[in-house]
């Protein structure tokens, strides 16, 4: 298979140059043979490519390593994010191959450069709400470690009344707890999707609802249930805020091939069809693109 031909090359590559360049080249060319093949030969290439030595030298990375081993049950875990907000360093024992490759994918991978671009696109549009909204009320939806407070001018001002995180995961909660305490405009709670479409968790009314993360793994018919459900929380004049990866996203074949993590990737077209359920006569409709172009925007305004 002329393909894991490549694999034989950058396997070689990494042992004797420039582990940058030669990590930069891994994207690329495992994102040439992800677009060259079809989902049957796609599957069968990763389990040929897990299979070559290529895979040792990888792992060697913790970034990559925590994504493949998803030691807490599920892909994207807020650990795992917090090797891109640069908020996570490799275990001592990491062997200096792996420190370079970790450093690099963590600088200048196009999801790990977005996920950053992510955080600050929200940290913005709560600094934006505080010039419109006397201490507005805010819910972030799978909440993971909440980071993008730590962006926030206006949270950091107590310009914000309530911050609400929901998050599935227990220890997510646990980790934003020991790290910001107990300040009285953060409220947390655990909440798992029926919940968060049931709405029996985190009550009342939002200025802004956010979900950054959650989308990448919903199928359309709940994505679209759970958009449904967000937009009732919002006061009129609320705006919820929805983020996904796009389906051109570089590197999505080094993710599905060493890292093992699978997202569902939507255009801003497919996020907007999310909205069917929604009574168009109450509801302004705008998605877009953000700065790095990998990420797609939807964003419904309560009238």
């Amino acid at each position: 298979m002329k393909k894991l031909e490549k694999l034989d090359s950058l396997h070689s590559h990494f042992l004797e140059n420039d582990i940058a360049v030669v990590c930069d080249r891994t994207l690329s060319d495992l994102q040439s043979i992800w677009r060259s093949l079809g989902a049957n030969e796609w599957r069968e290439f990763i389990d040929r490519a897990r299979k070559h030595p290529l895979r040792e030298i990888l792992h060697q990375d913790p970034f990559t390593c925590h994504s493949f081993q998803k030691p807490r049950g599920y892909p994207g875990d807020a650990d795992l994010i917090d090797f891109m907000y640069r908020q996570r360093q490799p275990p001592q024992q990491t062997t200096e191959v792996g420190k370079k490759i970790c450093s690099r994918l963590v600088e200048s991978a196009p999801a790990a450069v977005s996920v950053r671009a992510r955080a600050a696109h929200i940290a913005e549009a709560i600094d934006l709400l505080v010039e419109q909204v006397d201490q507005p009320r805010v819910m972030s939806v799978a909440c993971g470690h909440i980071r993008e407070a730590e962006l926030s001018t206006a949270i950091r001002d107590g310009r914000v009344q309530r911050l609400v995180g929901l998050d599935a995961d227990p220890r997510s909660i646990a980790t934003i707890r020991q790290r910001l305490g107990e300040p009285p405009w953060l409220e947390l709670h655990p909440a798992d999707i029926v919940q968060l479409i049931s709405r029996s968790v985190g009550g009342g009314d939002f200025d802004l609802v956010y979900s950054l993360g959650l989308y990448d793994y919903l199928p359309d018919p709940i994505a679209a249930r759970l958009t449904a459900a967000l937009f009732k929380r919002l006061v009129p004049g609320g705006k919820l805020v929805v983020a996904n990866f796009m389906p051109h996203l570089p590197g999505i074949g080094y993710m599905e091939t060493y890292m093992d993590w699978m997202l569902i990737y939507r255009t801003c077209d497919q996020l907007a069809s999310l909205v069917e359920g929604i009574d168009s006569q109450n509801a302004l409709v705008q998605t877009s693109v953000d700065m790095t172009g990998n990420i797609a925007y939807l964003e419904i305004v309560k009238a």
